[in-house]
């Protein structure tokens, strides 16, 4: 689903995410400054936006996700964006302690029923 809906998000890449030769997972990203881009009021334009990060559960708990995160950051510094962007389903069992634990923080935002949180980093 997320490789078709990203023909229709400007600014989107999906990268793959692999332990050694095995596909476990993926990240799709959203560069906020694209001149495209679809931005809401309250969007923040200087980000890159984790629209995506999924983990096989076979895979979940092995660092896959603290690496595909780890990317992310360093494609958004290489660009010179100032924050790191994912809202996230507040659940047990959820992605949220992921986040915090990577150093993201809530902005104050509901989005689509997500619980935003950003990085800073500039």
């Amino acid at each position: 689903m997320t490789m078709a809906q990203s023909v229709f998000e400007p600014g989107s890449e999906i990268y793959g995410v692999w332990e050694q030769s095995t596909p476990v997972g993926l990240l799709a990203v959203v560069d906020m400054s694209h001149p495209e881009a679809d931005l809401d009021e309250g969007d923040d334009p200087d980000g890159i936006y984790i629209w995506r990060l999924m983990v096989d559960q076979a895979h979940q708990s092995r660092g896959h996700g603290r690496a595909a995160l780890e990317f992310a950051k360093s494609l958004a510094c290489e660009r010179g964006r100032s924050n790191l962007i994912v809202s996230v389903v507040d659940e047990p069992g959820g992605a949220m302690p992921l986040y915090t634990k990577f150093g993201f923080r809530p902005t104050g935002r509901i989005v689509d029923g997500e619980v935003e949180l950003v990085m800073r980093l500039a």
